[in-house]
């Protein structure tokens, strides 16, 4: 019994689609345990389900997280990705940084998943031959992320070819994000959409969060909640004739540094095309950037 108690306190449910985790039982916000989510409406349906919170897949339902919980709670669920795709719920365990159950023999450590099933994904690593002709049709994509408060978060991009010369850039004000490494995985994921909506096929990305994109390069494996929006990046990779990813230190980063800030202060998001803002010109300069 001793044992179960310390399970229960260090397993948390990753929502997929909400379809086996029960509200108001399982321990599935985050820094909210299953007593501080009980309210009145428990009375009323104690075994409903998260789905139930979902509108459309991959969006919350807004109106009736205001139903249920206090503003608080609610902006912790707000900060939970969902899957894009149709995808179960499963454990993860909070007390390691990759979400793996730990047991500790006297040779060595193995580590087991806390789960009935877990279908291990098959990351795909793209090599790309460098040739020249190749590279002159390659798009750098650089991402970051900023985090000033738990409610001023945002993510930056800026797509440049292989001369500096740049064709656009976005600022992007983003929801509330339960980890930095969460809120680092969001702003792959938007830098990704923003060079595939400019049709740019063969693009590498570049960012300075190394954990994450250890992640998407299949060096490391995560069943924390990064590990939804993971999987939604690997999910839109075959959209791309080419792409990379690549880690780079942060001085190599600033101007999607100096974007991320940027859309912390946004309601929304904005978009450089034509044009540019001074907010980012002196950076642009400085990293060598021109528009074209």
């Amino acid at each position: 019994m001793a044992g179960r108690k310390v399970l229960e306190k260090g397993i948390s449910r990753r929502i997929g689609d909400g379809q086996s985790t029960l509200v108001f039982k399982d321990n599935w916000i985050p820094n909210v345990p299953p007593p501080e989510v009980l309210t009145s409406s428990i009375r009323v349906c104690p075994n409903m389900l998260v789905c139930m919170l979902i509108s459309s897949p991959g969006v919350w339902n807004h109106e009736a997280l205001s139903v249920f919980f206090p503003p608080s709670v609610a902006n912790n669920i707000l900060s939970i990705p969902l899957a894009r795709a149709p995808k179960d719920d499963s454990w993860f365990w909070t007390l390691t940084p990759n979400g793996q159950y730990t047991v500790k023999s006297e040779s060595a450590e193995k580590f087991y998943l806390f789960a009935l099933t877990w279908l291990r994904r098959e990351l795909m690593r793209i090599l790309v031959v460098c040739y020249e002709k190749r590279m002159r049709r390659r798009w750098k994509v650089n991402v970051d992320s900023c985090k000033r408060s738990e409610v001023a978060t945002g993510v930056g991009c800026v797509i440049r070819n292989f001369q500096g010369r740049v064709l656009g850039a976005i600022a992007r004000r983003a929801p509330p994000c339960a980890s930095v490494e969460l809120l680092e995985a969001t702003a792959v994921l938007a830098g990704m959409e923003f060079a595939r909506d400019l049709r740019c096929s063969c693009v590498e990305i570049e960012g300075d969060a190394q954990s994450v994109f250890n992640l998407v390069n299949g060096q490391t494996c995560s069943l924390f909640w990064v590990g939804t929006v993971v999987d939604s990046i690997l999910s839109i990779i075959s959209e791309f004739t080419s792409i990379s990813f690549r880690w780079v230190p942060r001085g190599t980063n600033m101007v999607a540094h100096k974007l991320a800030r940027v859309g912390s202060s946004l309601t929304g998001e904005r978009v450089w095309l034509e044009d540019h803002s001074d907010v980012i010109v002196n950076v642009l300069a400085s990293d060598g950037c021109v528009f074209r």
